[in-house]
């Protein structure tokens, strides 16, 4: 690959990233999802110095399964997320929890994109199909970029460094270097730890014989082992009663997704979550692409493997977990977590094709593209909005002022619970229609993205303040959304709880 196409793709990255930083400062998007549960305790941390989940829900386990003493400590995953934000943050605030986010997230980005040119550098082709694939895939990866607030954001990191692992670290210490980030990832993210040693199970089989597998793979689990304790000892609690826990935790939730598989799979679901999903977009399409290039790609160059039927045995188990994932409890974040590795292969696959397999890979890349691009298209509206997060901030500290010391609750919804990082009495008011929770004094309702444009009425509550925005984001007459993007809220006093 020439110089001029390198730097057209390090220039990619360098505006991505930069765009990913700035987003971030605005504390744009909107923190969603699962969010409060992974970034609260990063911010408890920092200020308070305590790891706990103040918003996880009383009602849920986590009270009565995983943390019986009410305290609601961070005992549901390992540690390692929460404290790796903590330390990055700038400031103890929920907007220095995202700028820490985009910090890790941009250097996933720029590693990810030194893997990609390693990979097309390595392949024939013309200069500018090297460049167009690696810039699709660079800008493709930032859409699932955009928007996390899960241990996939630091997982992704460990991940695209093994995947740089064999460019830079001799083959005699690689299994070191394994070991290390295995373990880390296991004390970041035990589901992806579980799936990255099948893939560098399915990487062995290519290059080692069964012996060498078995030989290599001991000295990585050792390693990984004693490197995942130590991940897991560097957080507050002890790491018997954190392991302990998150089995309880993953042994629970397996439970209530079993019994409610056939009720999510809906088509209505499929859609949300695999193709019209903001952060992972078209991401169904990203799956059945990846499997069909793995099955080419194995055929094609089955006589080259090692140990072909080491290969074979961890791919089956690894879509099969995978495939239970996706279809039990619609974790795309699961799939998008490995978005560097997959698109280093869709590359790969791309330069070795015809144009009917070169087509269908580029149109995949740019539909989930459109992700980031949409994202970045919305921020000029974002910042235009009247409502910012200061002002939300100032009203929220303002109006909750004369409950201090009352027992009365707070209620917050979506990504509001950002208005503050006093948790005392505040709770996620995430069951609506249900009736608010008894002793609630106040509802900070987020205007939703889903098109709910007029605040909506709340049983035993009244709505005292709406500063919604009525209006839709529009390009040339085109709709990007069914909502203004930003802190649109509205205010509801509970006289009646």
């Amino acid at each position: 690959m020439r110089i001029t196409s390198g730097k057209t793709i390090f220039f990619v990255a360098g505006a991505t990233s930069l765009l990913l930083l700035t987003f971030a400062y605005f504390a744009y998007p909107v923190p969603a999802g699962d969010a409060l549960y992974f970034v609260v305790p990063a911010v408890q941390f920092t200020s308070k110095g305590e790891l706990t989940s103040p918003l996880y829900p009383s009602e849920w386990m986590i009270d009565k399964i995983i943390d019986p003493t009410g305290m609601k400590r961070f005992l549901f995953y390992p540690p390692l997320f929460p404290l790796a934000v903590s330390v990055l943050m700038p400031e103890a605030t929920p907007r220095g929890a995202l700028l820490a986010i985009a910090f890790i997230n941009v250097a996933v980005l720029c590693l990810s994109t030194l893997f990609f040119y390693k990979v097309a550098k390595k392949k024939k082709g013309a200069v500018w199909q090297k460049t167009l694939i690696v810039g699709l895939a660079l800008i493709a990866l930032a859409s699932s970029l955009a928007e996390n607030g899960r241990p996939e954001v630091l997982a992704r990191l460990w991940l695209v460094l093994a995947c740089l692992v064999p460019w830079y670290i001799s083959k005699k210490y690689a299994y070191v270097v394994y070991g290390i980030l295995a373990g880390l990832m296991f004390a970041t993210h035990p589901p992806a730890g579980i799936f990255s040693l099948l893939i560098l199970g399915i990487v062995f089989g290519v290059i080692y014989k069964w012996k060498d597998v078995v030989f290599e793979g001991s000295k990585i689990l050792g390693i990984g082992f004693m490197v995942a304790l130590g991940g897991i000892a560097v957080g507050p609690f002890g790491v018997r009663e954190t392991i302990e826990a998150t089995f309880r935790h993953v042994a629970t939730v397996n439970h209530i997704i079993a019994e409610g598989t056939e009720k999510w799979f809906t088509l209505s679901n499929v859609i949300t979550h695999y193709v019209s999903s903001p952060a992972t977009p078209f991401y169904g399409l990203v799956i059945i692409l990846f499997v069909v290039e793995s099955v080419l790609l194995y055929w094609k160059y089955r006589a080259r493997l090692a140990s072909p039927l080491i290969t074979l045995l961890c791919a089956v188990i690894l879509m099969y977990a995978l495939g239970k994932v996706t279809y039990n409890m619609g974790h795309v974040f699961y799939i998008s977590l490995f978005a560097p590795l997959m698109f280093a292969i869709f590359i790969l696959f791309f330069l070795e094709q015809k144009w009917r397999w070169k087509s269908a890979t580029v149109i995949i890349l740019l539909l989930v593209a459109t992700g980031f691009v949409r994202t970045a298209l919305l921020f000029p509206f974002f910042l235009k909005q009247e409502v910012t997060l200061e002002t939300a901030r100032a009203d929220f500290a303002k109006r909750v002022i004369s409950y201090e010391g009352k027992d009365k609750w707070i209620g917050v919804t979506g990504g509001l619970w950002t208005l503050t990082e006093k948790y005392e009495k505040v709770y996620a008011y995430n069951t609506w229609p249900e009736k608010p929770k008894k002793g609630t004094a106040l509802i900070f309702f987020q205007e939703r993205y889903s098109g709910m444009r007029y605040p909506p009425a709340i049983d035993g509550c009244a709505l005292t303040y709406d500063a919604f925005s009525k209006r839709l984001p529009q390009i040339f007459g085109i709709k990007l959304g069914n909502t203004m993007p930003g802190y649109g809220y509205a205010v509801y006093d509970c006289f009646n709880l």
